[in-house]
């Protein structure tokens, strides 16, 4: 089997206190901050470029351009979702 070691690499040369253990809940914790931060912009900007396509394909002039263009289909699941208004 393999081999795997919990806790900490550098076998244990320092004393495991209250305040190390304090300031690695504190760093995960902070790290879960920003992890939850990038997914709600990740999830703002996915909204805005659901939002424009859907408003781009609405539009007639641009939806004539592209079928102009051998441009006017879009994968079918997608377009589903952007149909249904279901990609946030």
């Amino acid at each position: 089997m393999h081999d795997i070691r919990f806790g900490r690499r550098d076998g244990a040369k320092r004393p495991l206190t209250g305040e190390s253990i304090i300031r690695v809940y504190r760093q995960e914790a902070d790290k879960q901050k920003l992890l939850v931060k990038k997914a709600e912009v990740t999830q703002s900007r996915l909204l805005f470029i659901v939002e424009a396509i859907r408003e781009l394909r609405d539009d007639e002039n641009f939806a004539n351009l592209l079928r102009a263009e051998s441009l006017d289909s879009m994968p079918a699941f997608l377009e589903q979702r952007i149909a249904d208004g279901m990609a946030t």
